[in-house]
């Protein structure tokens, strides 16, 4: 109940009473060994938290990238198998225009003012040819091999990422417990006063 009250009491002080307050608790102790030594033990943990953390972000985004670049490569060769196995059920070959669509021009009408405005040709679709056939099938297969042999891929560096980003949550966790300390010297004034920044705070 005391702490309450006493907290509660320090709340209701103005900025400048709870600054006078603050600045008062750290010149009375830093001059102890015991706030020293946290203090700088502090500095210590969170330095090594930080770089800690930095190699950990490292490893985590060069594994989130190759598993973007596998799984990017996966939908690619599956978008070629679609367009494969769609031409293979059409039994048609890449499209072209034959030579006398391309010559001659076909008219259309405008019922409003009847002129003419001239119309493309239309596209001719060429049957597949029975080597065509054997290639598309070839490739087709092949890219399902590749597929397979990349999902294996992405199957192992899931786990890895999913590992990577946990260590790195903890790292953090970890850095910010040390920052509730004093984080970094803000400089001194004339009177030789000296500033820190608490994270914490």
């Amino acid at each position: 109940k005391g702490s309450k009250e006493m907290f509660s009491t320090f709340l209701a002080l103005s900025l400048a009473d709870k600054l006078a307050l603050l600045e008062f608790l750290i010149h009375s102790h830093y001059d102890r060994e015991a706030f020293k030594a946290s203090t700088d033990d502090s500095l210590e943990r969170q330095g090594e938290s930080r770089r800690l953390r930095k190699e950990i972000e490292v490893e985590l985004k060069e594994a989130q990238k190759e598993l973007e670049v596998l799984e990017e490569t996966i939908q690619g060769l599956k978008d070629q198998n679609a367009e494969m196995t769609e031409r293979l059920e059409a039994g048609e070959s890449d499209i072209e225009l034959s030579e006398e669509e391309s010559e001659t021009e076909n008219e259309v009408v405008d019922d409003d003012n009847e002129s003419s405005k001239p119309q493309a040709p239309p596209p001719v679709f060429v049957p597949l040819s029975e080597k065509e056939r054997e290639e598309l099938v070839e490739r087709r297969a092949g890219n399902k091999k590749e597929i397979t042999g990349l999902n294996a891929s992405c199957r192992r560096i899931r786990p890895e990422v999913t590992a990577l980003q946990r260590k790195f949550d903890a790292a953090s966790r970890d850095l910010r417990k040390c920052s509730s300390y004093r984080t970094f010297p803000l400089g001194i004034d004339r009177n030789l006063r000296e500033y820190w920044w608490f994270g914490g705070i």
